[in-house]
């Protein structure tokens, strides 16, 4: 019994070393990639959260909220630009009537590893909310205080 309990302890700590050794730090070139993703949240009512890679594209979408799923049914956002899918997403929720003369708020959370890839992101999603909306004669103004439920997920 001894020897299998020390032969099992022996392979987890082997096994430990092997993965620690292979983690990438902060620092690591391979790592710049990574730390340039962002996490976008939307909160219209209905709420959506994209995700970005450093290209600005959208790699995965999804409604947060049972309006977001219903505003997302049947609509292909995932593979384009953060701009142009800001503006799809703005515009349709416009159409749907949930973005009013009553709610004209969005709430906008961008998080990042990179601090200068969420200001980037950050500019790109007020400036297409701003534009898309008033091109339907609404002025919509973004707020990042009311859009809370991505960085709870995240911390």
């Amino acid at each position: 019994m001894k020897k299998v309990l020390s032969f099992l302890l022996s392979l987890t700590l082997i096994l430990s070393v092997l993965m620690l050794g292979s983690c990438k730090k902060d620092g690591d070139d391979a790592g710049e990639d990574e730390k340039k993703t962002a996490y976008v949240s939307l909160d219209i009512n209905p709420s959506l959260e994209l995700v970005t890679d450093e290209n600005g594209t959208v790699v995965a979408v999804r409604g947060a909220n049972e309006d977001g799923q219903i505003l997302l049914y049947s609509e292909e956002i995932k593979g384009m630009d953060i701009s142009a899918a800001v503006e799809k997403i703005t515009q349709l929720s416009v159409d749907m009537g949930y973005l009013n003369p009553d709610n004209t708020t969005v709430g906008v959370t961008v998080s990042s590893g990179n601090a200068d890839y969420a200001a980037e992101i950050t500019d790109k999603v007020n400036t297409t909310v701003t534009a898309t909306a008033q091109k339907s004669g609404l002025t919509v103004k973004t707020d990042a205080s009311g859009a809370y439920s991505l960085l709870r997920r995240l911390e």
